[in-house]
């Protein structure tokens, strides 16, 4: 099921957070699954199609990834992304409970993947804690 979130006068990420806290609804995404299996789930959906095939391929200086671990099972992504010629990237990293090593590890593969699969070389890593990232106080 489809719908669609208008902003309020508080914004359009706001709005996001405040349906998501009342459990009133949660930003669309395929979580399951092969890369073969999520691009049969978002050909289904009419707005995630859009975003597949229109929105990550359009010519673009730059994009900010947040709340993506950017694995192997989404190399379709990343395809789509490198039709696009995009030469940078910002992406947020969950620090949590991670150790040192942990967290650089996961910086490595990101930027290995993004380098591979989208051709994307600069690449900036930030805490998806720090503030103002996804209207979080912090």
């Amino acid at each position: 099921e489809e719908s669609k979130l208008v902003a309020d006068s508080d914004g359009l990420l706001n709005s996001i957070t405040k349906r998501w806290r009342k459990n009133d609804g949660q930003p669309l995404s395929v979580c399951e699954g092969s890369a073969t299996e999520k691009v049969a789930a978002i050909s289904k959906s009419q707005y995630l199609s859009h975003v597949f095939q229109q929105a990550l391929p359009s010519p673009k200086d730059s994009i900010t990834i947040y709340g993506w671990s950017i694995g192997k099972q989404d190399t379709h992504i990343l395809h789509q992304l490198a039709l696009s010629k995009c030469p940078r990237a910002a992406v947020s990293v969950f620090v949590g409970n991670k150790t040192e090593d942990a967290i650089k590890s996961e910086i490595s593969q990101m930027r290995k993947m993004l380098k591979e699969y989208a051709g994307i070389e600069s690449v900036e890593f930030f805490d998806a804690a720090s503030a103002g990232c996804w209207n979080h106080a912090g």
